[in-house]
This record gives structure tokens, sequence and C-alpha cells, in this order.
């Protein structure tokens, strides 16, 4: 409950109409996900979409803040796992378990302006999100019972996740952005014991900026 009201003050206070200086703006892409942690924990990278609403605000010449807020897909991936059938037939299959997760990132990013049209930023910051959904897809097998299921159902998992995230980002003639980011979780995410579990991410995406 905690980090759901705190993703609201923030997004509510980072996006309000105080920030006159502010430019305003979208951006998506793909990014790759994991979960790691202590214990048997998938090794293949689950491929997932983000789409964000981004702002730039500028504290001064050099250094901005650089909020975001949107939907990160995150979780984890299974290759070639073997199951077993009501009747105990054997087949191979792939488990991928997909977080919806509404996410609020704050950076704060020093800027470099090579000539007028072209910008850098280089940033860290906390982020902080929560699960609106999530599910659980067994995929490539051929068992019929089974093939999804909710990934809270049982409480295996918290639905709220913070970290560190790490941003870098050219903008184009002052209205397209080119982003990468690096989001590092640090709380754990797993309800049961046996270990910590804890989201990563890295992607890539494009995005457009209202310019003044």
């Amino acid at each position: 409950m905690k980090y759901k009201i705190l993703l609201l003050l923030l997004s509510s206070y980072l996006f309000s109409s105080g920030y006159s200086q502010g430019v305003f703006g979208f951006k998506a892409g793909m990014q790759l996900a994991k979960i790691t942690g202590a214990g048997d924990v998938p090794n293949c990278l689950l491929p997932t979409l983000q789409v964000k609403g981004v702002a730039i605000f500028p504290l001064s010449d050099e250094v901005t803040i650089n909020p975001s807020l949107g939907y990160s897909g995150k979780g984890y991936r299974w290759n070639n796992l073997t199951f077993e059938d009501q009747f105990g037939n054997l087949a191979t299959g792939d488990i991928i378990g997909l977080f919806h997760y509404l996410q609020v990132t704050v950076p704060i990013s020093y800027k470099i302006v090579s000539n007028p049209n072209q910008e850098y930023y280089f940033g860290a910051g906390p982020y902080f999100s929560y699960a609106v959904s999530g599910k659980t897809k067994l995929k490539n097998a051929a068992i019929a019972d089974y093939q999804s299921w909710d990934l809270f159902t049982n409480n295996a998992y918290k639905r709220t996740d913070a970290g560190i995230a790490i941003e870098i980002a050219s903008r184009l003639k002052k209205k397209f952005l080119i982003a990468f980011n690096a989001d590092i979780g640090l709380a754990d995410v797993s309800n049961e014991g046996g270990g910590k579990l804890k989201q990563m991410a890295g992607g890539l995406s494009i995005g457009y900026l209202f310019s003044k």
C-alpha cells in the first residue's frame, strides 16, 4: 500500500502544471526482462513492451530531472522445460511469467549539448512500480490443462517493486527522443521463502517531445 501511495504522490507532483519550464512527450519500445535471485531462477530473457509519458524539467543549465510514468512489462521465461500431463505423458515447453507494471521513474540527468539540434542525457534515479495484473503462460507444450494462470492467485508474488533506473537518452532536433534504460530491482518481489527475487530489465525506446 505504501508504494501505491508514493507512486501516486510522485506522479501527481512531477506532472503538475507548476513546472512551466518543462517539456512533455511520450516514448515506447522494447525491453528484455528477467528475474534474479537466490536459488533456481530462469536464465532466459523475456521480450516485453514499455509505453510511458515523459518530461524534461531543467534544474540548471546542465542538470535536469527526467521523470516518466506508464506501462512497463517485466517478468521471466523458462525455455525447454519438461512437463507431465494428467495421463503421465511427457512434453517439452516454455513458461512465461509477465507482470504488467504501472511505473514511475525519477532520474536526475546530466545534459550535454553537442549542437543546437542534439542533446544527450545521462542519469539515474529511483523507480517505483505496481503490478496491475500478471499472468503465467505455458507455451509450445501439448498439455491441455493449465495453459495460463494468474501470478497473484496464491499470493506468491508482491505487486509492488522498487529499484534504481539508469537512463541514457539523445534528444534530436528538440522533438525526437532515443532512450536506453536499465532497471535494477532492489525490492524482493517474492512472498515465498527460499531466497529473494528481484526484477531486472533493459530496453530501448523512441519518443516524441512536444517542444515549445
